[in-house]
């Protein structure tokens, strides 16, 4: 997250574990985080124009993103080698009328109203949603759809069902 606001809770948790994780980002990141940072740091691209522009001087890994957290994040395990991976918060959806987790520094209510866009949850219940969050899930589909070799996991119950993960509909 380019924005100070966004990357504030990062920091305001204890850090003592933060010394021995490694922070892979993307350079638009808050330069207070990498000021902040005790550990390792990694740079990753996306496959977006000016990051193409940059890879070429600098080349290191590139992470697929279509407008969510999820996406790198995904592709980072992938590219770890995990087999398993357990979707917690990857919901698409607008759960409990927030944009947003709890806490989320960016998190504001939306009404269903105002939502525009509808998903079905694991249970197929329609659950209101926006439309640049069905972009986003539908990108991440098709991004699992390419890795089989992976279990993916939807752990919520609450958010949009997500194809090629299996539901556990934890709470």
């Amino acid at each position: 997250d380019p924005h100070e606001e966004g990357m504030r809770r990062v920091f305001a948790v204890e850090h003592s574990g933060l010394a021995q994780s490694t922070l892979v980002y993307f350079p638009e990141v808050f330069t207070g985080v990498m000021e902040r940072w005790p550990g390792p740091r990694r740079l990753a691209w996306s496959a977006s124009e000016l990051h193409a522009r940059c890879a070429e001087r600098r080349p290191t890994a590139t992470l697929f993103t279509s407008g969510s957290v999820v996406h790198p994040a995904a592709d980072l395990c992938v590219r770890l080698g995990a087999t398993r991976v357990e979707l917690f918060g990857a919901d698409f959806a607008l759960c409990g009328g927030r944009s947003h987790a709890p806490g989320a520094a960016w998190g504001r209510a939306v009404t269903a109203e105002e939502a525009g866009a509808w998903v079905l949850d694991v249970r197929g219940a329609r659950v209101p949603s926006l439309p640049n969050l069905v972009g986003y899930l539908r990108d991440f589909e098709r991004y699992l759809a390419r890795h089989p070799e992976v279990e993916w996991v939807q752990r919520s119950r609450h958010g949009a069902a997500i194809a090629c993960a299996r539901s556990t509909e934890a709470a």
